[in-house]
């Protein structure tokens, strides 16, 4: 990231939240395997997606990942671990920005 107030901001607030429960430090690694990485998530283990008029919708698990904790580019295949919970990323979803990426886990949960 290149802002460095922004990320003084993410600081703040995942500080905040984590201390309230709701955020977490996982560890990250690129397609699963090599060296994991501690970084900061918000594990969000049952959104709702509004589809279109008749559309089937369900809960499934998205992740939030703090992109100033993560080298690269987050990819299909990359892992987040959180406690005992592997997270398998899956799709990049709208709601992501210059600060968080937000993906949709593959079967809720995988490992």
């Amino acid at each position: 990231m290149s802002n460095p107030a922004l990320a003084a901001l993410d600081a703040v607030i995942h500080g905040a939240l984590r201390g309230a429960g709701l955020a977490d430090v996982g560890m990250y690694a690129a397609g699963g395997s090599g060296t994991a990485i501690p970084c900061r998530v918000y594990v969000n283990p049952a959104m709702q997606q509004m589809g279109d008029y008749g559309a089937v919708s369900a809960p499934r698990v998205v992740v939030d990942i703090v992109l100033d904790d993560v080298p690269g580019t987050l990819r299909r295949g990359d892992v987040i671990t959180v406690g005992t919970e592997r997270y398998t990323l899956e799709s990049e979803q709208g709601g992501s920005d210059r600060s968080i990426s937000r993906w949709v886990v593959g079967n809720g949960h995988a490992g």
